[in-house]
């Protein structure tokens, strides 16, 4: 039975750049080799969004961006269809069937994530462990296996103009950016 809550990870990365466009598979066999090799890293989608549940003011103008699917990198208004990530007061969700798990080493690889136990993984991860330069491994929902690092988290109370929004709203995540790369 999956659990709700996740290991964070130890890994401080620095790693803010431009993620590595999308990149199609040539002719070569992506699979595992005789000797064993692992299976090739092909990229399928990769991204930064910036998710966000309420503005500066303290409002939930419907328009924040706090879906996204990650195999299309595409910012969705609601979680129908093949939304990945929701974003809300306390946690990132996966969505669709979207999992995140902490991952075995600070940068994981297709191999890694791939073997975690089906045990490890959970559909929430928490504003506690959502830190900056928190990484996870993450199963999309169309079953493509990825890694997502925190890059920026933005907490109301530090977000929100207003005292009495901040007061309101302590606790609360207001502001999340993260880096996101789906193998195929």
């Amino acid at each position: 039975m999956p659990t709700n809550s996740l290991i964070p990870s130890s890994t401080h990365s620095t790693n803010t750049g431009t993620p590595t466009p999308p990149a199609t598979l040539g002719s070569g066999d992506a699979s595992p080799t005789s000797t064993g090799e692992p299976k090739r890293e092909v990229v399928h989608s990769s991204g930064s969004p910036r998710l966000q549940t309420l503005n500066e003011y303290g409002d939930d103008d419907f328009q924040n961006a706090d879906y996204w699917d990650m195999d299309d990198n595409e910012i969705r208004y609601n979680a129908a269809g093949t939304t990945d990530l929701a974003l809300n007061e306390g946690s990132l969700g996966g969505v669709n069937g979207t999992i995140f798990a902490s991952p075995p080493s600070g940068q994981p690889t297709l191999q890694e994530c791939a073997q975690i136990d089906n045990n490890a993984w959970s559909s929430l991860a928490t504003a506690s462990q959502l830190r900056a330069g928190s990484s996870f491994c993450v199963r999309s929902s169309e079953g493509r296996h990825g890694k997502l690092v925190v890059t920026k988290l933005s907490m109301c109370e530090k977000f929100l103009e207003s005292e009495k929004d901040r007061e309101r709203f302590a606790g609360d995540i207001c502001v999340l950016e993260v880096s996101f790369l789906v193998w195929e």
